[in-house]
């Protein structure tokens, strides 16, 4: 049986079932993505980079997760699984939604970013940061206030026509730890774990936007070690926000045996020339969670959006 689902303005057909999207009931276009379970090469013969996670040659990639599977991912246009034995269904449905896709969006000429996203105002906002440091608790507080969430997983930019740079909605998901859950006052009795040996689960979104929207800001979220108690915003540079906006782009380190290194200089510059960076130094403490939002959105009515 074929599932359809739509994603960044893409169609996709899947051979298995992929609950975390929305169904699609609109024909298949001819610039489809295809999904489907088969045997897949421990090697590519023709690999120009290649170490135990990642094999590229010039028209594929495999994606190699120890004790779950292999995805051979060809030509933006094509990825095969081949799950491992007693590898965990969730497990492989988490690495296909995450790396082997953002992988295809980059052989796409798409931007993918590790950030999650938000609707304030009708602009998008970007909260990016390292692993752990609360940009998916910080949206799905955000939307307890009536904000609209635009996903943490496989979030996209472009330019627009206009020259704006815009955002697209990722997976209609937020990734949780079970402590955010708590903070939040969100059941996680219902909620499937994104893999089995996590304590982090998959919080579906209601409402998610299939428009894009023009990017207004950034927001790196770092943890204010100095003074635990302490929120402060500081407006990084143009080098500090090319650094910070690059070290957040998914799979960096791989663009340059991707082809991608001139590409990859010339969309975080047209983000950072058009699009405001703030460091956002506060406490990472769930108790003062609230506070924190309130801190930000009085932020961001009291800067100016542009650069």
């Amino acid at each position: 049986m074929a599932y359809q689902y739509r994603l960044n303005d893409l169609d996709i057909n899947s051979d298995i079932e992929l609950p975390e999207l929305y169904c699609s009931h609109q024909a298949s276009g001819t610039n489809s993505i295809h999904i489907a379970t088969g045997k897949t090469p421990a090697r590519l013969d023709n690999a120009h980079y290649s170490n135990p996670i990642y094999s590229i040659d010039q028209s594929t990639i495999l994606l190699t997760i120890e004790n779950c599977a292999r995805y051979l991912i060809h030509n933006g246009r094509k990825i095969i699984i081949e799950p491992f034995r007693q590898a965990d269904s969730n497990s492989v449905r988490n690495f296909l939604l995450g790396p082997a896709l953002s992988l295809l969006f980059h052989q796409r000429k798409l931007l993918t970013v590790n950030a999650s996203a938000m609707i304030i105002d009708g602009m998008g906002v970007l909260f990016i940061g390292n692993s752990g440091t609360g940009k998916s608790t910080m949206a799905a507080s955000l939307q307890q206030q009536g904000f609209l969430p635009m996903g943490d997983t496989l979030v996209t930019l472009n330019t627009g026509a206009d020259g704006s740079i815009l955002v697209h909605s990722g997976l209609p998901h937020l990734k949780l730890w079970s402590d955010s859950l708590n903070a939040l006052q969100l059941d996680q009795q219902q909620l499937a774990p994104v893999r089995t040996e996590l304590n982090k689960f998959i919080y579906p979104l209601k409402e998610i936007t299939a428009m894009p929207v023009p990017l207004a800001r950034i927001y790196q979220l770092t943890e204010d070690r100095l003074d635990l108690d302490a929120m402060r915003f500081e407006r990084a540079n143009p080098l500090e926000s090319m650094t910070l906006f690059s070290h957040n782009i998914s799979h960096s380190g791989l663009m340059p045996h991707m082809g991608l290194t001139q590409q990859r200089f010339q969309y975080a510059s047209a983000v950072i020339k058009k699009t405001p960076v703030f460091r956002f130094f506060r406490p990472w403490n769930l108790e003062q969670l609230k506070p924190t939002v309130d801190a930000l959105l009085q932020h961001m009515t009291s800067q100016p959006e542009q650069p």
